[in-house]
């Protein structure tokens, strides 16, 4: 995709710190670690049990053109084994992710968490959300909704764009409040007091396109907090 438009690479000329979800995606090994603290438990009944019988199909069908056995799920959060079934039929390479482009060409980067907090957020979900994102992962393999939020957030469609991340929480608050809502506001307290103490640093933020919309986006939070904020492109 191209998206490196005029307009944004004059803001990256301008850039002296770059802050992204979390500046360290190329290690792996932090990242597994953080994974594997929080991925597993014993007393879970199988992965198909935990999702309701009539979605049980689709998923063992999702997991099966995974290439993943439901028998090895048996101890794996269900929030986790939704992420290890996203990671298996990703319908794009995360290395091509804006973050990581620009965290290539960065000098200087912050995180607004840690991998470790990311995790803590996915296993702090109540059964059902971790349901709920088990099945969305499930019935978006076909990729036809990742292309679609592709193609709306290369044109800039937010309302597409929201919809289409509104319907992927099926209408489970918890799921939403958890990993947006929650996170945006520390996100936007994150931002907001780094800039009043560094005030002459022209800082960048990138983080995925859920974090940017809706009253609970980013933008609208940091506009509460009294930045005015300007759509170039």
């Amino acid at each position: 995709m191209e998206w490196r438009t005029p307009a944004l690479e004059q803001v990256l000329i301008e850039t002296d710190l770059l802050m992204v979800e979390i500046a360290e995606l190329g290690d792996r090994e932090r990242g597994a670690q953080a994974f594997e603290a929080r991925a597993f438990d014993v007393n879970l009944p199988p992965i198909l049990d935990r999702v309701p019988e009539g979605e049980r199909a689709a998923l063992a069908t999702s997991l099966e053109a995974a290439g993943i056995d439901p028998d090895a799920l048996v101890h794996t959060e269900t929030w986790a084994a939704a992420m290890q079934l996203g990671n298996a039929i990703s319908c794009f390479d995360a290395a091509n992710g804006v973050d990581r482009n620009l965290l290539r060409e960065s000098d200087e980067t912050l995180s607004l968490e840690s991998h470790a907090r990311q995790f803590a957020a996915f296993d702090g979900l109540p059964a059902d959300a971790q349901v709920a994102l088990l099945l969305t992962v499930s019935e978006e393999s076909d990729c036809r909704t990742a292309n679609a939020r592709v193609e709306a957030w290369l044109v800039g469609d937010i309302e597409a764009l929201e919809a289409s991340i509104l319907a992927g929480f099926r209408g489970n608050a918890a799921l939403r409040e958890t990993l947006v809502d929650i996170r945006n506001e520390a996100y936007a307290d994150r931002i907001a007091d780094y800039q009043a103490n560094e005030p002459n640093v022209d800082l960048l933020v990138a983080v995925g396109a859920g974090h940017m919309v809706g009253e609970s986006g980013l933008p609208a939070l940091l506009s509460e907090r009294g930045y005015t904020l300007r759509r170039i492109q």
